[in-house]
């Protein structure tokens, strides 16, 4: 298996298990919001199979097609592009200083724009612009403003929280690189939140 599928796969797993805590999440809570006004659960709790079946199984299916393409332009990047510009990193300052601002301030807000307008284009969000009335009542709502909305309220906290990953990412870079067993790592414990962050944040801010 290519190192571009292999990449691409993990992009895909990351996604997809994101969008799945992110709904997790929003579930919980409102669960927990409806505890707090003192309404009772109408029914018995209900089955795995039950849950199971309320998963928004299509987000998911989105989620994953970005994560594979965000995966591959990820790898591309690390792989291809960066060591053209800055040769190496290892034992160099300035290059892992000039690869983390890059990233956060070219990469980063590429992927989170690329991903906010993705999941409202395939929920039809630029076709019927009525979910903006959650956000900005009375109002007349066009791609602007929705791009707007996106900039202003819904990147900021997704780009905020990327920097707890790419700044320790870059830090190893400079003691000598990612090996195998601390990239899964990496995967698993900062860019599958990081991922969850974004679906939750689409799905609370967005539609």
């Amino acid at each position: 298996m290519s190192t571009y599928v292999k990449r691409g796969l993990a992009g895909a797993a990351v996604w997809g298990v994101g969008d799945l805590l992110a709904q997790m999440y929003a579930a919980h809570k409102e669960s927990a919001a409806r505890r707090a006004r003192g309404e009772k659960r109408s029914g018995p709790r209900p089955t795995g199979a039950q849950m199971a079946s309320m998963v928004d199984q299509e987000s998911i299916a989105y989620s994953l097609a970005f994560g594979g393409a965000a995966g591959l332009f990820m790898h591309y990047n690390y792989n291809v592009v960066l060591p053209r510009v800055f040769k190496t990193f290892a034992r160099s300052t300035s290059n892992c200083v000039g690869g983390l601002f890059m990233q956060q301030f070219i990469f980063t807000p590429l992927i989170l724009v690329s991903y906010f307008n993705f999941m409202t284009a395939v929920r039809g969000g630029f076709s019927d612009m009525s979910f903006m009335d959650a956000h900005f009542p009375k109002q007349r709502h066009d791609v602007l403003s929705i791009e707007q909305h996106l900039f202003a309220s819904v990147m900021p906290f997704p780009l905020v929280c990327s920097w707890g990953i790419f700044a320790p990412l870059y830090i190893r870079l400079f003691f000598g690189g990612v090996t195998g067993g601390l990239e899964k790592f990496i995967f698993t414990t900062l860019f599958v939140p990081w991922a969850a962050v974004m679906c939750h944040s689409q799905r609370a801010l967005l539609l």
